[in-house]
């Protein structure tokens, strides 16, 4: 997770939002992969990154503001998991996360500051969107 993120924010500031595409095709790729072989049988990654793929690709040019919409709603995502009542990962201590999630407690210790620089992380990219759109 960590790398993942560290790679997504070194590409974003040395080639700026064309970076985002592939930073959205790797965390579709690895949503896939959750479903397909696990852990998780359901991961809103499938769907929210390759719109934002789509949104890029396909909409960019005649539809400007829609990889901006598609960023804010991922970064809304991320804030979700992190407060909402249903995953409650913000509040469950590290060790209780761990044992719902059937990770270890170091995975829960990194995945919170992980869903806060995701968050900030597609933020900023719909921040380069539109500075890229004016």
């Amino acid at each position: 997770m960590p790398l993942s993120q560290a790679a997504c924010w070194l590409a974003l500031l040395a080639f700026g939002v064309k970076s985002t595409k592939y930073a959205a095709l790797f965390y579709w790729a690895w949503a896939v992969k959750n479903v397909m072989l696990g852990p998780l049988k359901k991961d809103a990654g499938v769907v929210s990154f390759l719109v934002l793929l789509m949104a890029d690709l396909l909409l960019s040019k005649k539809m400007p503001a829609a990889p901006i919409i598609v960023c804010i709603g991922i970064s809304a995502q991320a804030l979700y998991v992190l407060v909402s009542a249903e995953f409650n990962v913000f509040k469950k201590p590290a060790d209780q996360l761990a044992a719902a999630v059937k990770k270890s407690v170091l995975w829960a210790k990194i995945f919170k500051p992980y869903l806060v620089a995701t968050a900030a992380y597609w933020i900023a990219a719909a921040f380069l969107y539109w500075k890229a759109m004016a």
